[in-house]
This record gives C-alpha cells, structure tokens and sequence, in this order.
C-alpha cells in the first residue's frame, strides 16, 4: 500500500510490476486479503492501525479482482488504464524528433522485443505490455533463482533501459513538465 504509493509517484514501470505481483499473491490465497496479509506481514514490526490498512487494501482489491472477473488471469482495469496511459506517452516519445536518445534505447530493445512477443503468443497487447510481461518473467525466475543466461541479460538490459527512461518521461509527463507540443 504505501509501497504503491511511492512507486507509483517515482517509476511508473515499477508501479505496475508491483501491482502485477500484488494481483498474483492475492490469487495464490484465492483472493482472502486477511491470509495473504498475515504472509506479507507476519513478524513485520509495524503498528497494528498500519496492518489493518494493509489488510484492507487488500481486501479492496481483491473485491476489484472479484468484480472485474480477474480473478483467474488479467489485470485490473486501473492497471491496464494506467498501462495504455504509459503505452501512449511511449508513442509520443517516438514520434518526437527531439527524443533521439530515447529513440535509440528503443531500436536497441525492438528486436527483443519482438522476438517475445511472437513467443509469448501476445501478439494484440503493446509493445510496452510485452516488455512488463518479459520483466515479471524474469522477476519470477529470479524468485526461483534460477540463472539468468549472458544472452537473456544483454535482453533484460535493453528493455530495462528503455523502460527506465520511459518511465522518467512518464513522470515529467505526469508533472505537466514534458509537453508534447512543445518538442515537436
């Protein structure tokens, strides 16, 4: 919850993984919010008023996942919004003759990205959706810790980096610092 908060203002990208993440634990318990915050927050030195606002974001959200029909698979639908919002700002950026630098990072990830995608079988969701969907899979072999071969890495480090700077555009584009019109 406050996690959210504060990911949300900082990095966009890390945001959604997190709220990823957050929808996936939620449906490991079968959406009980009171069982999944005992897990998150059993030996957590924080003060009782904080663990019951804990619990009861989760409970919210997983009253969404419910509502929503996600429960199984998906996202929510403020996530997917907030996803399509990142996945413009990504299309803005590339039209800009001003955004070379951001420009190159991209040609430097497309190839990954593409080659995901046709793997993945994704191929109606954005560019900036394969690349989560890539990130959370690599997340998740870590969890596992499993080895991330030199190859995989070279990948992760395109697309990380591309996300990176995305997600530092998103937030001036949020600030009202990053006007489009302007840089073009």
């Amino acid at each position: 919850m406050l996690v959210s908060r504060q990911l949300r203002k900082s990095n966009v990208i890390e945001y959604l993984l997190y709220m990823w993440q957050v929808e996936d634990l939620l449906r490991g318990v079968q959406l009980d919010a009171d069982a999944l915050a005992q897990k998150v927050l059993y030996n957590a030195a924080i003060p009782q008023e904080t663990a019951v606002a804990w619990k009861e974001w989760y409970r919210g959200l997983a009253d969404m996942m419910r509502l929503e029909g996600v429960t199984d698979r998906g996202h929510l639908g403020m996530n997917n919004n907030l996803l399509q919002e990142v996945a413009d700002v990504h299309k803005h950026l590339l039209d800009l003759e001003a955004m070379e630098e951001y420009k190159d990072k991209y040609y430097k990830a497309l190839s990954f990205i593409v080659e995901f995608r046709a793997k993945s079988g994704k191929k109606d969701c954005s560019e900036i959706e394969s690349c989560l969907d890539f990130m959370y899979e690599i997340w998740l072999l870590k969890l596992q810790k499993r080895e991330i071969l030199e190859q995989t890495q070279k990948v992760i480090d395109a697309i990380s980096g591309m996300l990176s700077m995305l997600a530092g555009y998103f937030v001036q584009y949020e600030n009202g610092e990053l006007d489009f019109d302007s840089l073009e």
